[in-house]
């Protein structure tokens, strides 16, 4: 199909976030949920948001990119259908080990802690 004649038209954000799942993970010993959306075959590829932003960027060409592609696409903890844990200390090397964590996963549950953190992850 020729990019030009592709539909553009919006996405509501509700209709994307109905077409994703809330993924319960543990984190400090507390359960919460991660939206992501999967679409496509293929390579994987992992689509990130902004700040602060949602995984809905990404509906104008997850379309397309899925005709060749694997796509997983996560709200991050604290944005778009994700949980917000309000006494919550959120970092960015959390996010990345939420996102690594995913990524290796076999399931779809994922787990971690925070204080188990690897020393290739401290030293940047």
């Amino acid at each position: 199909m020729n990019a030009r004649n592709r539909n553009t038209a919006p996405v509501d954000v509700q209709d994307w976030w109905a077409g994703g799942e809330l993924v319960p993970l543990e984190l400090g010993g507390t359960e919460q949920g991660v939206f992501v959306r999967r679409e496509g075959s293929g390579p994987s590829m992992t689509l990130l948001h902004g700040f602060p932003s949602s995984s809905h960027d990404w509906a104008k060409i997850a379309p397309a990119l899925a005709e060749r592609y694997a796509l997983t696409m996560p709200d991050l903890l604290g944005f778009g259908a994700s949980t917000k844990p309000h006494e919550h200390r959120y970092s960015l090397l959390e996010q990345a080990d939420l996102v690594e964590g995913q990524a290796r996963g076999s399931s779809r549950r994922w787990s971690w802690r925070t204080t188990t953190r690897s020393a290739s992850h401290r030293s940047s």
